[in-house]
Protein backbone atom coordinates (compact mmCIF):
# COMPACT_ATOMS: atom_id res chain seq x y z
CA UNK A 1 0.00 0.00 0.00
CA UNK A 2 1.39 3.46 -0.87
CA UNK A 3 2.53 5.85 1.88
CA UNK A 4 1.50 9.51 1.70
CA UNK A 5 3.17 12.37 3.55
CA UNK A 6 1.32 15.50 4.69
CA UNK A 7 3.77 18.37 5.18
CA UNK A 8 2.09 21.40 6.77
CA UNK A 9 2.82 25.00 7.71
CA UNK A 10 2.47 26.59 11.14
CA UNK A 11 2.48 30.32 10.36
CA UNK A 12 5.71 30.58 8.38
CA UNK A 13 7.34 27.36 9.65
CA UNK A 14 7.31 24.18 7.54
CA UNK A 15 6.53 21.00 9.50
CA UNK A 16 7.64 17.87 7.68
CA UNK A 17 5.63 14.67 8.09
CA UNK A 18 8.35 12.09 8.60
CA UNK A 19 5.95 9.19 9.30
CA UNK A 20 3.27 9.45 6.63
CA UNK A 21 0.17 7.28 6.35
CA UNK A 22 -0.48 4.16 4.34
CA UNK A 23 -3.64 4.79 2.35
CA UNK A 24 -5.43 2.76 -0.32
CA UNK A 25 -6.23 5.43 -2.90
CA UNK A 26 -6.58 9.15 -3.63
CA UNK A 27 -10.09 9.25 -2.13
CA UNK A 28 -8.61 8.08 1.18
CA UNK A 29 -5.90 10.74 0.84
CA UNK A 30 -8.57 13.44 0.37
CA UNK A 31 -10.37 12.29 3.53
CA UNK A 32 -7.18 12.26 5.62
CA UNK A 33 -5.55 15.44 4.31
CA UNK A 34 -5.34 18.32 6.80
CA UNK A 35 -8.05 20.92 6.32
CA UNK A 36 -7.19 24.62 6.15
CA UNK A 37 -8.14 26.66 9.22
CA UNK A 38 -11.47 28.48 9.13
CA UNK A 39 -11.32 32.25 8.77
CA UNK A 40 -13.92 34.81 9.75
CA UNK A 41 -14.91 38.07 8.10
CA UNK A 42 -13.28 40.93 10.03
CA UNK A 43 -15.60 42.44 12.61
CA UNK A 44 -18.47 40.00 12.01
CA UNK A 45 -17.55 36.60 13.40
CA UNK A 46 -19.20 35.05 10.32
CA UNK A 47 -17.27 32.25 8.65
CA UNK A 48 -15.88 33.02 5.20
CA UNK A 49 -17.37 30.83 2.50
CA UNK A 50 -20.66 30.38 4.33
CA UNK A 51 -23.94 32.17 4.06
CA UNK A 52 -25.19 34.14 7.07
CA UNK A 53 -28.75 34.11 5.79
CA UNK A 54 -31.32 31.35 5.78
CA UNK A 55 -34.58 30.85 3.96
CA UNK A 56 -37.74 29.09 4.98
CA UNK A 57 -40.31 27.67 2.60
Amino acid sequence: MPRFFFDTYDSDRLILDDEGLELEDLEAVKREAPKPPCRTWPGTGSLMGTSASSSSA
